[in-house]
C-alpha cells in the first residue's frame, strides 16, 4: 500500500512541474501558438501582472515550488524522480508552443515516475 501512494505522489510532484511549466512558458511568452484555442493564460497574464517587477517575483516563487517538488521526488524516486520532474517540468513548456509534443513529454515522464519509485524502493529497502 506505501508505494502505491509514493507512486501517486510522484505521479502529483511530475503534474505539478508540468503545470508550474506552463505557467513559466505563458508568462516569458505569452503570444504561443495561435492554434492552441484553450490557454487563457495569456489575457490573464497581460491584465493582471502587468508589473516585470511582480511577474519576475511570480516567477522565482514557482521556481522555488519546483525546487521543494524536486527535492520531494528525489526521496520519492531518487535520481530517476528527478529526471522525471524535470521531464514533467519541460513537457509544460513545451505544451503552450506545440500541442503534440507537451503532452507526450508528459506521458513519458509519468510513466518514468511510475517507474522510478518502484526502481528506488528496490534499490533502498533490498528483499531479504
Amino acid at each position: 500500500m506505501k508505494r502505491w501512494i509514493a507512486r501517486l505522489k510522484e505521479e502529483i510532484i511530475v503534474l505539478f512541474a508540468y503545470s508550474i511549466g506552463i505557467f513559466l512558458e505563458a508568462a516569458f511568452n505569452p503570444q504561443g501558438d495561435p492554434n492552441i484555442p484553450f490557454f487563457p493564460f495569456e489575457n490573464f497574464i497581460k491584465v493582471n501582472i502587468p508589473d516585470p517587477y511582480v511577474l519576475a517575483t511570480f516567477a522565482l516563487f514557482l521556481l522555488l515550488l519546483l525546487a521543494l517538488s524536486v527535492r520531494k521526488a528525489y526521496d520519492l524516486g531518487g535520481p530517476a524522480g528527478i529526471i522525471a520532474t524535470a521531464m514533467g517540468f519541460l513537457a509544460g513548456l513545451a505544451t503552450y508552443t506545440d500541442l503534440i509534443v507537451g503532452p507526450g513529454m508528459l506521458l513519458l515522464a509519468v510513466l518514468s515516475a511510475y517507474v522510478s519509485v518502484k526502481g528506488w524502493r528496490a534499490i533502498e529497502h533490498p528483499p531479504v
